[in-house]
């Protein structure tokens, strides 16, 4: 029996590669040539990990953004483990390579787990191997490889959901600590994958703990649990970013928690395929990118069927025995996730003081997010109600075709999706390879180089995100200067990370404030720094404007002019002096 079980987890995770081969195959067979993105947060997350991975020593601190101050790598979107671990190996060359087979082989890797679970809930091996692949194909985070990397891994949810099945079964030590292993290498990932895994978990003991509440011993064993598979992953999480976080001012009350949450729409309309063409028709939308968890039309018309079952046979369905199982105990579970998601009951005004009384629900932002739970509990349940059906009939024909309709549905719903996002992945060459930088930015780099300036200011400026103050650059420039700044090893004063630090933003922003106010930054730099200032092509404000009529120009080519700049000149107090003169005469 083992051996039938080896054979058919190969046969999931063989065709779940081809049919990723079959989309993919141009970054698959040349992985380190492409960037799956190449603007936004895309370019940005490739940057971070990359730079962290070849220059920084440190595993907390990132160097290359927000000079002087610099960064907490947590914060910077950076695949924090991932990134240290390559550049423990001396990989970052292939950093790009390694990144891209992860989000990639996460998929037969999913496959694989929700054939498992699928063939712990005794669904046979036929329906197994075709649902777990269907499924996994349509996961909700399937665009997350177009720029938010770290979320993009499909198998998170499934495995979590094993182990969850795992510990529920054996109750042992060893589960446990596996389990609180896999959350904490994923808050090192992603800090809020961790956290919508954890959630998992806790929602998971807490009403399994309420169905067996009269078990003898059910209570400590939740606390056990919940203590290992919640408690003790956040608490481990948290204590060491608190110790290596040097930054002071972080907002621990983030705006978000009402923003992008997600609606019915979010699980019921498409957003790609061929329901696209009635959706006008219709007058439907599919809500926001963020919380899409398209449930797919194959799990529809398995719950039509459903429902006409239990609707014919409601009297001869045993609804208790049924809602003590695991099976029922996980939907239970992943729909109190699903309202979360829904931010209900917080978004009624009724009940919005609760989330400014408990400030740590703030730290939950893009709610939407958390509907993944319910997308793979949901749709594994309807398959195992479906398949559950019928093993009770005499006549099988009927559902085995039915189900093999709505694999179908799947595979065609799938396809745009996967189209899609693999023209986007493999259209851009790797710009972290020198031999891709267009000519224009590959003299700056070489004046970079041939200097050595302790650090760049590009123009037009970006610092984000402190979320109370902010200055937005343009899109042109940073991608430009995130490139100056990894293939010549200077750190940047321009930042693109997320909760810096307010005292840090506000000295930033104070940088381009008008002629007459000290900038206190300067201060803090000192003049022995060597500072490059390069602007681009695109439009400049004011300020900016005179911070490149203040510096000395050295270069100009067709995109870029680059400039000496010195502090003690951009911060001549000339110009206040001549406003106190001024106000001394007028009152003369």
């Amino acid at each position: 029996m083992f051996k039938n079980s080896q054979k058919y987890t190969l046969l999931v995770f063989t065709i779940s590669f081809l049919i990723l081969l079959f989309f993919y195959h141009k970054v698959l067979l040349h992985p380190n040539d492409y960037v799956f993105a190449n603007g936004g947060d895309g370019i940005k997350n490739y940057y971070t990990y990359l730079f962290h991975a070849k220059y920084d020593s440190s595993f907390f601190e990132f160097s290359g953004m927000n000079y002087p101050f610099k960064e907490n790598i947590i914060f910077t979107d950076a695949h924090p483990l991932l990134s240290y671990l390559i550049g423990f190996f001396g990989l970052s060359d292939y950093g790009i390579g390694i990144l891209n087979v992860l989000m990639l082989i996460s998929y037969p890797i999913s496959s694989v787990f929700i054939f498992k679970i699928l063939k712990h809930f005794k669904v046979n091996n036929l329906w197994s191997v075709f649902a777990s692949i269907a499924l996994t194909f349509m996961a909700p985070q399937a665009f997350r490889m177009t720029g938010h990397f770290s979320l993009s891994y499909v198998f998170a949810v499934p495995v979590m959901w094993y182990l969850l099945i795992q510990t529920h079964q054996n109750s042992s030590l060893k589960w446990n600590v596996i389990t609180s292993i896999y959350l904490i290498i994923f808050f090192f990932t992603h800090p809020y994958l961790g956290l919508i895994l954890t959630v998992f978990a806790l929602a998971f003991w807490l009403v399994n703990g309420l169905v067996s509440r009269k078990t003898s011993g059910t209570l400590k064993q939740t606390l056990i649990n919940i203590g290992f598979q919640v408690a003790l992953p956040i608490l481990f999480f948290q204590i060491l970013v608190t110790l290596n976080d040097s930054h002071a001012g972080r907002l621990n009350n983030p705006a978000g928690f009402f923003d992008m949450y997600a609606t019915l729409q979010s699980l019921l309309v498409a957003h790609h395929g061929p329901v696209l063409a009635i959706k006008p028709f219709l007058g439907l939308e599919s809500g926001n990118w963020e919380s899409w968890s398209y449930i797919g039309l194959g799990t529809m018309l398995y719950m039509i069927v459903i429902l006409i079952y239990v609707i014919k046979n409601g009297k001869n369905i045993a609804y208790k025995q049924h809602f003590k199982t695991p099976l029922f105990i996980f939907f239970t579970a992943s729909f109190i996730v699903l309202l979360f998601a829904m931010c209900i009951p917080f978004r009624w005004d009724i009940f919005k003081w609760i989330v400014n009384l408990f400030g740590p629900l703030k730290q939950f932002r893009v709610l939407g997010r958390f509907t993944w739970i319910f997308f793979y509990v949901f749709t594994v349940f309807i398959v195992v109600l479906l398949h559950k059906i019928k093993a009770k009939n005499n006549n099988k024909t009927p559902l085995n075709v039915v189900f093999f309709i709505g694999v179908i549905l799947f595979f065609i719903e799938f396809k745009p999706t996967h189209d899609s996002v693999s023209k986007t992945t493999s259209q851009n060459k790797n710009p972290f390879k020198i031999k891709n930088i267009n000519p224009d930015l590959k003299e700056i780099i070489d004046l970079t180089n041939k200097e050595d300036y302790d650090a760049i200011i590009f123009l037009p400026f970006t610092h984000l995100s402190s979320e109370s103050v902010m200055i937005l650059g343009s899109e042109n420039a940073n991608y430009q200067s995130l490139l100056l700044s990894y293939h010549t090893q200077t750190p940047l004063l321009n930042t693109m990370s997320s909760r810096t630090s307010l005292h840090e933003a506000i000295l930033m922003i104070n940088l381009f404030s008008p002629e007459f106010i000290e900038k206190d930054l300067a201060k803090i730099v000192g003049n022995d720094k060597k500072i490059l200032l390069v602007k681009n092509n695109d439009g400049l404000d004011k300020n900016e404007q005179r911070m490149t009529w203040s510096a000395d120009k050295i270069f100009k080519n067709n995109t870029f002019t680059a400039f000496d700049f010195l502090f003690d000149k951009w911060n001549d107090k000339q110009y206040f002096d001549a406003i106190i003169s001024q106000s001394k005469l007028e009152k003369t």
